[in-house]
């Protein structure tokens, strides 16, 4: 063995030694490139998860889905949804000195945000119709399906656009659909100057009733209104769109219970457990297809 040969040896096995005395050990390779993720969730009640039986809103099977990569060591969430929420409201939410910093730290963020621009109205109108009934959902469906006809007369009267129920509608919808595309280009400003390198996920509002319903004629223009915003700045402020809405309208199962046209009467506006489940897996095929080489819907 040559003289050079023989001093590696010697250190090598003195390195050996040094590590097993000290109880040092180096790390599994397995964990080699694994890194912790934050995952924060921005939006409204349906980004809080409401309606869902628990674990199962879209933002918890979410998480659920990026712990099982074993690219990340842990997966840190943080849900600061918050029910009612409008796109001022988040807004005000992320320019908040201690939200912000949470933000900030963020790899993945996802926002659900609008329905309260416009379905918000519709049920505020419902909770005008029945003043005695308490304020929760359980309480104002109970309080509809008492007494169905004050549903019925005034579902007649949005039928006229010339009625004062229906152009009283119509102003709020339009005031609040005004008030989303003010606020939510400010929004998505702050959030990418907050988290400049993260990955941006915001979801196209859905909409609550049968395509050919008469109340559905009223709002799809409102909800494509808002739809259209949300695509138009995804390549200014480097964001992914996720199509909920296309996703919602061709599934064939009943993915959220909201009714005020047939009994029973159900003014819950949010997804059920199969909903969520729609939004959970079109945002991760949209997680997937932002990892390809098209990064942009």
């Amino acid at each position: 063995m040559s003289i050079k040969r023989r001093r590696f040896m010697a250190i090598f096995t003195a390195a050996v030694l040094l590590f097993a005395s000290s109880g040092i050990s180096a790390p599994a390779s397995v964990h080699a490139d694994t890194r912790e993720l934050v995952y924060v969730a921005l939006g409204d009640s349906v980004s809080y998860g409401m309606s869902a039986t628990p674990g199962n809103g879209y933002t918890e099977l979410f998480k659920t889905y990026l712990d099982g990569n074993p690219k990340y060591s842990m997966v840190n969430d943080l849900n600061l949804s918050v029910p009612g929420f409008t796109a001022e409201d988040l807004y005000r939410q992320v320019k908040d000195r201690n939200y912000a910093e949470l933000i900030h730290g963020a790899d993945i963020i996802t926002v659900n945000i609008g329905g309260n621009n416009i379905l918000g109205a519709v049920v505020g109108l419902v909770k005008q119709l029945y003043p005695e009934a308490p304020d929760t959902l359980e309480g104002l469906n109970q309080a509809v399906n008492a007494d169905p006809s004050r549903i019925a007369a005034i579902l007649e009267k949005l039928n006229d656009p010339t009625s004062p129920e229906s152009m009283a509608l119509t102003l709020a919808l339009a005031s609040d659909v005004t008030s989303f595309k003010l606020y939510y280009p400010l929004l998505l400003k702050e959030i990418r100057a907050l988290a400049p390198d993260a990955e941006i996920y915001v979801s196209t509002l859905y909409s609550p009733v049968e395509s050919d319903s008469d109340i559905a004629m009223l709002l799809n223009p409102y909800i494509h209104s808002i739809n259209l915003s949300i695509r138009a700045y995804q390549f200014r402020y480097r964001y992914n769109v996720v199509d909920v809405y296309s996703a919602i309208r061709i599934t064939a199962k009943k993915v959220v219970e909201f009714n005020i046209t047939d009994d029973s009467f159900n003014v819950d506006i949010h997804p059920n457990d199969e909903g969520h489940g729609v939004i959970f897996r079109t945002l991760k095929l949209r997680l997937w297809s932002a990892h390809s080489r098209y990064y942009y819907s």
